[in-house]
């Protein structure tokens, strides 16, 4: 690639960036969701014996671990904890907590290559599963808005990635496609009213495929440290019906009155993904 060509690609990988980090803060911890990707894995390894180490912010602080074990094979392990109480103010002022506990646990195999020459000289391909576990519970800090809702679901998720990147003196960039197979071990809702009546809903046998494509920017800094950002969405790739249970109970003073419906319906997972991280690697061989 020349040197004009350089300038004016890191000049656009600049202004996306920026881009990125304004925007992330309101799409990522925004939404009361029940499909959370994280970010694609996204090392950028190009020979053996790279321990690649970043820990970042992308919907709760997370760990990526990525390790090239041959000139061809790395393997990789991340874990995102979401913990703590954010807080929220609607579009109609109302304000109001969501206290998070939910985790994630992801790890895999990888394939990369490098041939000089090519717009996207560094090819990667992974595979892997991860485990995610969420539970939210969101209450009204507003007298006029005074529900109580927490969201209980835990999936299991199985993925295939390949990236395309390249590093050159000041930045490295890539892009990424991952397409996920995700299947529900349980999904429910409760809502409690401050007037003791009680709503839950819940979803039996969702499952979907996605397939989330995200770019990634990272800025060389001294001592080898590197910041990076990402940003990305995922997409169904269809939906298939799913069994609703909807079970509603009223208090009235002196009884309680159960109501129970089962529907079918349609449950989309989709989402937006972002991240902001601090990296660094390692090179035990002294090619660099």
């Amino acid at each position: 690639m020349d040197i004009k060509r350089k300038i004016v690609l890191q000049k656009q990988l600049w202004c996306t960036a920026l881009i990125v980090i304004f925007l992330s803060p309101a799409t990522l911890f925004a939404q009361r969701s029940f499909y959370t990707p994280k970010s694609l894995i996204m090392p950028l390894h190009d020979q053996q014996n790279q321990l690649h180490v970043s820990v970042g912010r992308a919907g709760g602080y997370d760990l990526h671990l990525s390790y090239a074990f041959t000139n061809k094979f790395a393997v990789f392990g991340t874990a995102t904890l979401d913990h703590g109480i954010k807080k929220r103010r609607g579009m109609l002022n109302n304000r109001s907590n969501i206290d998070r506990n939910d985790y994630v646990l992801r790890g895999g195999l990888g394939y990369f290559r490098k041939k000089e020459g090519r717009m996207f000289p560094i090819l990667e391909v992974y595979a892997g599963a991860g485990v995610t576990k969420i539970d939210n519970y969101w209450y009204s800090l507003s007298s006029k808005f005074s529900n109580e809702e927490v969201t209980k679901a835990g999936y299991w998720s199985y993925f295939g990635q390949i990236n395309f990147g390249d590093k050159l003196e000041r930045v490295e960039y890539g892009v990424g496609l991952r397409l996920v197979y995700s299947n529900y071990n349980y999904f429910r809702f409760y809502n409690r009213h401050r007037s003791n009546d009680f709503e839950q809903r819940q979803y039996i046998g969702l499952r979907g495929l996605t397939a989330e494509p995200g770019m990634n920017i990272t800025f060389n800094l001294p001592k080898r440290l590197q910041v990076t950002c990402q940003y990305g969405l995922a997409i169904p790739l269809g939906t298939r019906p799913v069994k609703q249970t909807n079970t509603t109970a009223y208090f009235d003073g002196s009884s309680i009155t159960v109501q129970e419906q089962v529907e079918r319906t349609s449950v989309p997972l989709m989402a937006l993904m972002g991240r902001l991280g601090l990296q660094y690697t390692l090179y035990f061989s002294q090619k660099e």
